[in-house]
């Protein structure tokens, strides 16, 4: 073997070594439990994926959205991410269309979109169609469920065809936030790393 060929082969190896599976991972300030819960469980469940983890904090402190941030934070992605996890739906209003319109451009560009499908915040209130959901306005979205002891879909979960996968419950992780985990990190693990 001649020595370019060898360096060519040692570079190769180096390269493929350090490359990473780029998560970029949308949710509350890393100082909210939520946040913290979330970012353990995704540890948990990747912890074999060569993966590199980038925070954006979507609501401020007082646990308000910041539509501002999280715009900011989408159009920091670009080519180099794989996925694009968010424990975050609501429903849909026209204040979104800017955020909306960032996420259809990250999936056009092929970057996965997985998303927590969302549920009413009070049991009583009765649950929307996904298609009248943020997310479930973004194009090939992974929108992913949560199911109850029975296998069903909790009364006060977004429905629809838009939801792509569905789980049951995390035992103590109560939500489609943690369902979503699941499907990010079946994802991840069947991807190979970006260089």
């Amino acid at each position: 073997m001649s020595t370019l060929s060898t360096l060519f082969l040692l570079v190769f190896f180096v390269i493929s070594a350090n490359a990473r599976v780029k998560i970029a991972v949308f949710d509350s300030p890393l100082t909210h439990s939520h946040a913290q819960k979330i970012h353990q469980f995704l540890k948990e469940k990747l912890k074999s994926c060569h993966c590199t983890y980038v925070h954006h904090a979507i609501y401020n402190t007082s646990g308000t959205i910041d539509l501002e941030a999280f715009l900011k934070g989408l159009k920091s992605i670009d080519e180099s991410y794989q996925i694009v996890h968010l424990s975050w739906n609501l429903p849909y209003s026209s204040k979104f269309d800017a955020i909306i319109k960032e996420l259809n451009r990250i999936a056009d560009q092929g970057i996965r979109v997985v998303a927590a499908s969302g549920e009413s915040q009070e049991r009583s209130e009765i649950a929307l169609a996904l298609h009248d959901t943020v997310m479930g306005k973004v194009r090939n979205a992974i929108l992913v469920g949560e199911l109850d002891k029975k296998g069903k879909l909790p009364l006060n979960a977004f429905f629809g065809p838009e939801m792509k996968a569905r789980y049951p419950s995390v035992p103590g992780k109560p939500g489609s936030s943690f369902t979503a985990v699941l499907e990010t990190a079946k994802i991840a693990l069947s991807l190979k790393p970006s260089r």
